[in-house]
């Protein structure tokens, strides 16, 4: 064996040597943005749940808003149902609740649609996914007379909520035994007395 077999041999084994340094540190880089990536969930998950618990606060300077600013709160309702709400304040209150819970169902039903925040494993372990948002929009459905109105007015917002709400309730409709909306007893586009709702 030459000298230049010996060489050669050794630049092979500084190659070899060098492959498997740079495998080892990819490898470590993988596992690294692996964790990145859980870490990143959990705080995504932590924020979510943060917000949640943070958005029902409404005040008197919302009620005012709400009467003010009708465009903000209510495109595409009712002049009789809007008129109507105006004439009270604890049902305005009421509605701005279940927008903001609305808003954030719409911002949760984004993140579990798309890859790009959670991607496809983390979403098995998410307390705010697919399950939990439809599980609130069973309960809203069954159980709030807002959420019909709020549920209209904010189609062109969250257009593809929306439609995943009307397509969740086309599927469950046979279970489903939805609460009649506030003031479905108006037969006349006037306003009148709340009191009347429950009489």
């Amino acid at each position: 064996m030459g000298t230049s077999d010996i060489i050669q041999i050794g630049i092979l084994c500084v190659l070899a040597f060098t492959l498997i340094a740079i495998w080892l540190s990819m490898k470590a880089q993988w596992k690294l943005l692996g964790e990145q990536k859980k870490l990143t969930a959990a705080e995504l998950l932590r924020g979510r749940y943060e917000m949640f618990f943070a958005a029902w606060d409404v005040t008197e300077e919302d009620v005012r808003q709400f009467k003010e600013k009708r465009h903000l709160y209510t495109e595409g309702m009712e002049d009789s149902t809007y008129e109507n709400y105006k004439r009270s304040d604890d049902a305005i209150k009421d509605y701005l609740v279940i927008v903001q819970l609305y808003e954030y169902l719409a911002f949760a039903h984004t993140l579990n649609t798309s890859s790009e925040y959670l991607g496809p494993e983390p979403k098995a372990d998410d307390p705010y996914g697919r399950q939990w948002v439809e599980r609130w929009i069973k309960i809203l459905i069954e159980d709030d007379e807002d959420f019909p109105h709020v549920h209209e007015s904010y189609e062109k917002d969250h257009p593809d909520f929306h439609k995943f709400v009307e397509d969740w309730k086309t599927l469950n409709q046979k279970t489903l035994i939805p609460r009649e909306p506030r003031f479905s007893w108006l037969r006349e586009d006037k306003p009148r007395d709340r009191e009347q709702e429950t009489g």
